[in-house]
């Protein structure tokens, strides 16, 4: 059964999909540092043929830190996607997206850490989670965020399809994080997409 309501959308064209994607995601400008890799997932339902909304959320790692230190990203959007060409094989699109960002860095104080280990040891113990507050540090922003994308599709069969790339830029509104800036992102995305309604 269809699940979309709406007769302009030919029955071809799947009315709900979900993506499972790799990301990378290198900053630029003023004090920015290293890379982000990670990934995510996203879904999307489609109201006329051309237009689709799409939520997306995406998590990945901080990169090129020193030792004891580590730190990572969660993007969490909303907003429109147009594609242009929904019923060929290949299907160039473009999605503006608007939600919200967190970063997060933990350091970790190595004398701390052996202290507590030495003496949960006399307890018979090992470190469980519970510990790791005790000797690690951490930092946390929040803001908004606005990406802007292009890519493109390729469909294996009528539920199944390949993004092969999709090249964007987000930025996010928030204070640099430990002197580093995150605020300006170029993202490669790639991943696997299952369609549904069209079988």
């Amino acid at each position: 059964a269809r699940l979309s309501t709406d007769a302009s959308v030919p029955s071809a064209i799947a009315p709900f999909e979900f993506l499972a994607t790799t990301r990378v995601e290198e900053y630029v400008g003023t004090a920015s540092h290293g890379a982000c890799i990670g990934g995510g997932g996203a879904a999307a339902f489609r109201f006329s043929a051309h237009w689709q909304l799409v939520g997306d959320v995406a998590g990945c790692k901080l990169t090129n830190f020193g030792p004891n230190r580590s730190g990572d990203s969660l993007t969490y959007s909303i907003g429109p996607r147009w594609t242009m060409a929904p019923l060929r094989r290949w299907e160039p699109y473009v999605q503006f997206l608007l939600g919200g960002r967190t970063l997060t860095h933990e350091e970790v104080d190595p004398a701390k850490k052996a202290e507590i280990e030495a003496a949960a040891a006399q307890q018979g113990r090992q470190l469980t989670f519970n510990d790791h507050f005790l000797y690690t540090r951490q930092t946390e922003i929040t803001g908004l965020a606005v990406s802007a994308h292009v890519g493109m599709d390729v469909k294996l069969t009528s539920a199944i399809a390949v993004r092969v790339a999709d090249v964007g830029y987000r930025h996010s509104w928030h204070l640099n994080l430990d002197g580093i800036n995150y605020s300006n992102a170029l993202q490669i995305t790639s991943g696997l997409i299952v369609r549904f309604g069209t079988w």
